[in-house]
């Protein structure tokens, strides 16, 4: 990951598969603090995110145990339209029933418009993290 950054670090303009590239590396190492780190980097110089960018960058927050950075994320989420995309969702789900936060998880889950067996599975997951065995069974 040195040199990829050393190399990222003089593209001029790097474009969102460059930032991307970096948070899957990143994260692939486990070094999910830089993810953090490097997206907030990324908001400054105003490249835009895409639906590939959230997930990686949300399971980092909740891997570094960054949950309010992992909201502010959510937000940015909102404001960008990305919201409705179940990719992006299911990662929201994941970061709040890992953070204990099983209301938020419920909330994201109740605003999505198209749930798969993926979304369900998360959420069924959240509640049983949670140890909310009885409204996992519900599902």
């Amino acid at each position: 990951m040195t040199y990829g950054r050393k190399v990222f670090d003089k593209i001029p303009e790097a474009n969102i598969a460059s930032w991307n590239a970096m948070f899957r590396g990143y994260a692939m190492n486990e070094l999910h603090r830089e993810v953090v780190v490097l997206f907030s980097r990324m908001k400054k110089m105003d490249v835009m995110p895409n639906c590939f960018t959230f997930p990686v960058v949300l399971k980092s927050c909740m891997k570094s145990s960054a949950l309010r950075e992992g909201e502010e994320v959510h937000c940015f989420v909102i404001k960008n339209g990305f919201g409705a995309n179940h990719y992006v969702g299911t990662t929201l789900i994941e970061l709040y029933s890992g953070g204990n936060v099983i209301k938020a998880a419920y909330k994201v889950f109740g605003e999505m418009v198209e749930r798969n067996v993926v979304v369900w599975t998360s959420m069924i997951n959240g509640y049983i993290s949670c140890g909310d065995i009885a409204s996992a069974r519900v599902y």
